[in-house]
């Protein structure tokens, strides 16, 4: 997976984990408009919306909760790795 794919599933994991948008854009130190681009690249990489978005709340679609799934183990691993 090139770079810049595997960032993108990075920012989407932290927005499925913290479940907005902005505790994602805190935790991940980026602005929202950055955020939102990297997660529109990796749904148009996919060809699947992977978030309901409405002005008050995120959901996963049915397409981006198997991935959130699979993608959150290798995340948290890494994120071990990087605490070591």
């Amino acid at each position: 997976m090139e770079k810049n794919a595997f960032i993108d599933v990075q920012h989407f994991v932290a927005v499925a984990q913290t479940g907005s948008f902005t505790a994602a854009t805190l935790a991940l130190g980026m602005t929202g408009s950055a955020l939102s681009k990297s997660v529109m690249r990796l749904e148009a990489r996919l060809g699947s919306k992977l978030l309901h978005r409405t002005t008050r709340r995120i959901s996963l679609t049915p397409e981006g909760a198997p991935i959130s799934r699979a993608a959150s183990a290798p995340w948290r691993y890494w994120q071990t790795l990087k605490a070591v």
